[in-house]
């Protein structure tokens, strides 16, 4: 494997270099396996240092094409205010099987260097939550919880979960549960005001850059964006800071949620700052939990295909959901 990854890394250097682009000896890397990340350097140039994702296999380089077209529509949609919060787009090329993207490079550090501070952990996601929570309102929109939006949201996902199933264990998963699951997300949100903007889709303090004081000083990785239900970016930022401190996965994260639930008063303020139209102490919570189960298991699925058919990741991450519905 890491011979591998150091051979995959050689060759994205040596396309850049044929094009006239000479990245850093040493390339960040995108978390994931090999085939489920681009290879992603860091090339200064003239004061402005630039951020090259060189993708190889054909899900990986179209997300990455996507994340570009993504942070096209945000620098032309975004106040000035809020410009450098987002990689600027630069450029996308073709080359030698490879695609490639540009984008300028961000100011602030990684939370990987602070990461066991439990109070800058705090301090980064409450500041987080009320930077993205401005990127919604830039992007928001209100309609209807109407039938297309619960085929998108419920009724797919949910046939996600039923594939990973039956690929990765061999067998068909608890109708019962499947069921009783999509009736309380219809009696949740059906024919209700309903906020939509464009998610982060992978909001977590690794794609979150610190400044002073563990503030925000940008977002990044931006290849899982979508419309969808703000709540969804919440509860990921709370569940995978969660997870991060208890060393969870994600479906034992919900299914504690679910079972137990309460919140600290730092995940408190981040929920309800990005999603205020939710009950987060009331009947909201476990309805919300759940869509946010569904939207991580659909994204997984598109990102990691091949982690996802692994009954390794299928046991952790979707029976202890389903078993409790």
């Amino acid at each position: 494997m890491v011979r591998r990854a150091t051979m995959k890394r050689q060759r994205s250097a040596e396309l850049l270099s044929t094009i006239g682009l000479h990245p850093d000896p040493v390339p960040l890397t995108a978390a994931g396996g090999l085939d489920e990340a681009p290879v992603v350097f860091r090339v200064p140039g003239n004061g402005a240092e630039r951020i090259i994702k060189v993708a190889w296999e054909g899900p990986v380089a179209r997300r990455i094409v996507r994340e570009h077209a993504v942070l096209r529509g945000l620098e032309r949609s975004l106040p000035a205010d809020l410009l450098p919060l987002v990689s600027r787009p630069i450029g996308m090329g073709r080359a030698g099987g490879a695609v490639y993207t540009i984008q300028s490079a961000l100011a602030g550090v990684s939370i990987r260097v602070r990461r066991d501070d439990p109070q800058v952990v705090e301090q980064a996601m409450m500041s987080a939550a009320r930077t993205v929570a401005t990127l919604h309102a830039a992007t928001d929109g209100d309609d209807r919880a109407d039938a297309a939006w619960l085929a998108a949201e419920v009724e797919r996902p949910l046939r996600i979960v039923s594939f990973l199933v039956r690929q990765s264990l061999g067998r068909s998963p608890d109708s019962g549960a499947l069921r009783r699951i999509a009736e309380m997300q219809r009696s949740a949100w059906s024919n209700r005001q309903r906020r939509s903007a464009l998610t982060h889709g992978d909001l977590w303090l690794d794609n979150v850059l610190l400044g002073p004081d563990a503030g925000t000083a940008g977002i990044i990785d931006w290849e899982s964006a979508r419309c969808g239900p703000p709540m969804v970016d919440a509860l990921h930022l709370v569940l995978s800071s969660r997870r991060a401190r208890q060393r969870r996965q994600l479906g034992e994260a919900v299914a504690d949620a679910l079972q137990h639930p309460g919140w600290s008063v730092a995940e408190a303020v981040v929920l309800e700052r990005m999603a205020p139209e939710v009950d987060w102490t009331g009947a909201d919570a476990t309805p919300a939990l759940i869509l946010y189960w569904l939207a991580q298991t659909r994204a997984n699925h598109h990102r990691r295909p091949a982690l996802t058919a692994r009954p390794s990741w299928a046991i952790p991450n979707l029976l202890p959901v389903l078993r409790w519905g």
